[in-house]
């Protein structure tokens, strides 16, 4: 759902299936213009080094389909170098690997990194472009066999 004003330029979007308690207080913030992709990006004028608007703008572009741009705020937060817990380290990873469709460097930071969070995204992200890649059928289950390790 796609939520824009009187000019049409897009203020916020609600994807996929929310329960109804979620649905509405989503449209509550989304009316308040708390947190909106328009929000963001006013509020980034003003504080264009603040880790929390940098890294809801890729979220924001990426929900919207729109990688490249995702990956541009990601870029932006390590150049300037406010990252402090490497989340913008992983999501550069995570898009790298997403544009040039190699699984690789994902699968290698998942191999060596002890965050168990971060391990269990970067193994699912990794299969997901294996299986897109429909060429290493037994790399993606040893992927799938360290995955389910994780979760036990």
């Amino acid at each position: 759902m796609i939520f824009l004003d009187n000019e049409g330029v897009e203020i916020d979007r609600i994807i996929g299936y929310l329960p109804p308690d979620r649905f509405l207080n989503e449209l509550k913030r989304i009316h308040a213009g708390k947190g909106t992709f328009l929000d963001l990006k006013n509020r980034l004028k003003n504080d264009s080094t603040n880790f929390s608007i940098l890294f809801g703008l890729s979220q924001k572009y990426e929900n919207m389909g729109d990688q490249n741009s995702a990956h541009d705020y990601i870029r932006m937060i390590i150049d300037r170098n406010v990252d402090s817990s490497g989340t913008a380290y992983f999501y550069d990873l995570l898009y790298d690997a997403r544009l040039s469709n190699d699984p690789e460097e994902l699968i290698g930071y998942a191999d060596n990194i002890s965050d168990n969070s971060r391990q269990l995204q970067a193994y699912w992200e990794g299969m997901k472009l294996l299986r897109k890649n429909k060429n290493e059928s037994e790399r993606e289950a040893d992927i799938f066999i360290k995955y389910l390790h994780l979760i036990e």
